[in-house]
């Protein structure tokens, strides 16, 4: 779906606790905030997860990265959960909707997930991605089954950033809100 087409995000508390939700999961190290370390982390659970290739670690390493520095431009970070809140409340309903943005975020963590390069995320690929930020992978399949939305078993890059972009821009309860694991009760 078009970013533009989604209504205005108002910042409901819904809305607030998803992204709070993605925050924990991502803060791999539990420190309270994101940094290159939390990446670093979730890269080495991947590689050893998935006993990746010398190669393959690699490009892994690559697409990860790539995801980093766009964020940070490059540089050491260390990013609070207000931070990355009041980042969002500044972008999502402007620059974040221009063509291609988010598709760009959702394609290099597509490459990061993709394991083996194949173009698609097995359901396999999707539980090492969940346990690679400290999700247990039996939590997998339901989010899996809400992404693969054709239900032909494996997550393709227009599902997958659709998922990414309704996780960012919806603020309806039904639509994909447990992208980055299970909502808190």
């Amino acid at each position: 779906m078009d970013p533009k087409a989604y209504p205005e995000v108002k910042f409901s508390d819904f809305w607030i606790k998803k992204q709070k939700n993605a925050f924990e999961h991502l803060d791999v190290d539990g420190d309270g905030f994101l940094t290159e370390e939390d990446f670093t982390i979730q890269v080495e659970r991947v590689i050893k997860l998935s006993n990746l290739s010398n190669e393959r670690a690699e490009k892994l390493r690559n697409a990860k990265w790539g995801g980093w520095h766009a964020a940070t431009g490059g540089g050491k970070a260390k990013f609070s959960f207000e931070d990355i809140l009041e980042g969002l409340k500044a972008t999502v309903n402007g620059s974040l909707r221009e063509p291609g943005v988010l598709e760009a975020d959702a394609s290099r963590m597509f490459d990061s997930i993709d394991t083996d390069g194949d173009g698609k995320i097995s359901q396999s690929e999707h539980a090492v991605f969940f346990e690679s930020i400290g999700i247990n992978k039996d939590l997998s399949p339901p989010v899996f089954a809400k992404i693969d939305t054709n239900q032909d078993g494996i997550i393709s890059k227009d599902e997958f950033a659709r998922a990414l972009i309704e996780f960012n821009l919806s603020e309806n309860p039904d639509d994909i809100c447990d992208f980055y694991g299970p909502m808190p009760k």
